[in-house]
């Protein structure tokens, strides 16, 4: 389990499961972005590090989407947002 955000809200990056309160966002698969791209937009969306950005994007890969943040709705928009401008499809959900 992993606390994304500082919330006291838990994601299970394995699965997806959306867990606690909060909001989270979902980063969903396409060919038309390489893994290198996918990686560098999570680093600077979720502030994470290299290898759980590959991580991310090699479960995106294989599940077809992944829920890659789970915090604060505002905090969960700006993830989006800054996902969204890297051209990635992306849900937020509550």
């Amino acid at each position: 389990m992993s606390t994304e955000g500082g919330s006291d809200s838990q994601t299970d990056i394995t699965d997806g499961t959306h867990t606690g309160s909060g909001a989270g966002v979902t980063l969903f698969n396409c060919s038309c972005h390489s893994f290198d791209q996918v990686e560098k937009a999570l680093i600077a969306a979720i502030k994470c590090g290299i290898s759980k950005a590959r991580g991310l994007a090699t479960e995106i890969d294989k599940k077809g989407s992944v829920l890659v943040y789970e915090g604060d709705p505002v905090e969960c928009e700006n993830v989006a947002m800054i996902l969204e401008a890297a051209g990635l499809k992306v849900k937020i959900s509550s």
